[in-house]
């Protein structure tokens, strides 16, 4: 194969056709921004509203600033009893500080929201 009959480019392959240069999009990277925002979409809007996670994602951040971790329970089965709850864990001694007082994530974003903002 000679120059002419295949240029290498980075993350592509162009193949010459006569005057024409015909490339081929990369394997590996080819579709996988769409893909990755849709999953993100259907996500978000399966599990829980917009303006949930907004609300979830700065308590997370006000928490961290403060030393702590906002955990949400990992269960996926809605009967559950801890499904959708919250915890407030410390970063340094890893103790749970709010949502565990009769089970494991049993405060819930209001109540979080509630005692962030009493401290």
């Amino acid at each position: 194969m000679t120059f002419e009959a295949m240029i290498v480019s980075i993350g592509r392959l162009a193949v010459r056709v006569g005057r024409k240069v015909v490339a081929s999009p990369d394997p590996l990277t080819y579709g996988m921004a769409s893909g990755i925002t849709s999953s993100i979409i259907c996500s978000i809007g399966s599990s829980m509203s917009e303006n949930e996670k907004v609300r979830e994602n700065r308590l997370r951040r006000i928490a961290e600033r403060r030393g702590m971790i906002l955990s949400k329970s990992r269960r996926r089965d809605p009967k559950a009893i801890d499904y959708g709850g919250y915890m407030l864990i410390d970063a340094t001694s890893n103790a749970a500080i709010m949502g565990s007082d009769s089970f494991a994530f049993s405060a819930s974003l209001d109540d979080i929201e509630n005692w962030l903002e009493s401290e």
